[in-house]
């Protein structure tokens, strides 16, 4: 921590900031820790931009469950794609930060954070900026200890006394984790019900408890990484927590559900299946017949060749 700050005093610029990357050193594994977050970037975006394209092409999923969907897959190609990008850029080439970019990714991360809750998230993103530009910054190094920017810790580094964003902060996960317990205990036990109604034994009732305990263990990962970087942030111990757990549980936030989601919602539908199996089919289909038509015209080009070659080579007499 000593070096960074140093670092952080001596060599980065007014108006930057360093954060907290994983895998920098040594710089053997930067290659590995690079490809495997490109790795996991790729799968997500290609998971939910194609449900997204499959839903808004496809006239048999508009209806509101799949609406729903292809806004879930947005959500989380939107906040994949302003983590992931910038953390695979800090372990590759450079790990400071400017104010611009930093509040930028904090608006998005936060609006993402809120969307898997309430859909009021952009007024509340919102109220989290304007709370931080209402601050005089900076008076400790341009440090920060997590991998991407989040509210409370540029507050951390301020001037002024940051109660008001700590209150706000707290309200707001106490709001987040009260509603979404009740919603949550509301849903499953409908879900129980009606499974238990209809026979536990039934092909259905088991598809349905296989989705709901693994939307159950993601969304529980979800809310302890949110948790941990919001208790963590307002304890005083923090420094003594281990960079790589405290980089781990960061990462699960913006990782897991866009990689998750796209499986649990999207797949496991028979509809989305045989949508997928149709489009496929559909995408082969035009791709043979696209291929055979350039392999046609090639082979027409060959044989007028060919016989304008023959009709202007002299014929030899005899």
């Amino acid at each position: 921590m000593n070096h960074e700050t140093t670092f952080a005093n001596q060599s980065l610029p007014p108006g930057m900031f360093l954060l907290k990357t994983m895998f920098r050193e040594p710089s053997s594994v930067r290659l590995l820790a690079f490809c495997t977050f490109l790795l996991i970037y790729i799968i997500a975006f290609v998971g939910n931009f194609m449900l997204i394209v499959l839903i808004v092409w496809e006239k048999q999923l508009h209806k509101p469950v799949y609406i729903f969907l292809a806004n879930l897959a947005a959500t989380d190609l939107m906040g994949t794609s302003a983590a992931l990008p910038r953390v695979m850029y800090n372990i590759l080439i450079n790990n400071s930060i400017t104010f611009p970019a930093c509040f930028t990714q904090m608006l998005f991360l936060a609006n993402i954070v809120n969307v898997n809750v309430i859909m009021i998230s952009y007024f509340l993103s919102l109220v989290q900026v304007i709370l931080l530009l209402r601050l005089h910054f900076i008076c400790k190094p341009n440090v920060l200890p997590n991998a991407i920017c989040i509210n409370l810790a540029i507050a951390n580094l301020a001037c002024e006394d940051v109660t008001i964003n700590n209150l706000y902060g707290s309200v707001f996960i106490v709001m987040m984790f009260g509603t979404l317990t009740v919603v949550a205990i509301f849903t499953y036990s409908f879900i129980l019900r009606e499974c238990l109604r209809g026979g536990s034994h039934s092909e259905k009732s088991k598809k349905a408890l296989q989705t709901c305990l693994t939307h159950f263990m993601v969304l529980c990962f979800f809310l302890v990484s949110v948790l941990f970087i919001a208790i963590s942030l307002r304890t005083a111990n923090s420094k003594h927590i281990s960079p790589f757990v405290r980089v781990v549980l960061d990462s699960v936030s913006y990782v897991l559900p866009p990689i998750s989601n796209p499986i649990i919602y999207g797949l496991r539908m028979s509809k989305i299946r045989h949508t997928i199996r149709h489009t496929v089919a559909q995408l082969a289909l035009y791709s043979a017949v696209l291929a055979l038509q350039l392999l046609t015209h090639r082979w027409n080009r060959v044989a007028q060749a060919l016989t304008l070659y023959t009709r202007k080579r002299p014929i030899k007499a005899a």
